[in-house]
């Protein structure tokens, strides 16, 4: 899908979408503001019209993100933007923009940590592992 009119969002609309349930990184991405705006204003049914995008809780890293945070993820945190994070996630299957690694504060590493996930192959919760600070550890 291609939306040749990915129109740059105020601070106010990356506050807006903070306050409704997306990520740091989601909230500064063209392509959730491109969304919303084609359902209207309401927050409420929000969609981002990337095609197979999202962030460490889906076991993906925003591998088709869109913004002004591109080229420098791993200076905030994915979450909540805390900047220079002490932590960077390198994802195993280049499931990241090429080249990128993303920010993790210690708070929201600890909620991966404890987060399991369905593998939507196999329909059964499952751990997955990360690189974290150049070491493969268990989420």
């Amino acid at each position: 899908m291609i939306f040749e009119d990915l129109t740059p969002f105020t601070d106010e609309e990356a506050q807006a979408a903070r306050a409704n349930r997306f990520s740091f990184v989601c909230s500064m991405c063209v392509k959730l503001h491109a969304g919303r705006k084609l359902i209207g204003a309401n927050w409420d049914n929000a969609r981002c019209v990337g095609e197979n995008c999202c962030g460490p809780i889906g076991d993906k890293m925003y591998p088709e993100y869109e913004g002004p945070l591109k080229g420098s993820l791993a200076r905030f945190c994915w979450q909540c933007g805390e900047e220079n994070p002490d932590i960077t996630l390198a994802p195993p299957n280049g499931s990241l923009i090429a080249g990128e690694l993303l920010g993790c504060c210690s708070k929201h590493v600890k909620l991966l940590k404890e987060h399991t996930f369905e593998r939507r192959e196999a329909g059964t919760k499952a751990k997955r592992k990360v690189r974290i600070a150049g070491h493969v550890v268990d989420w």
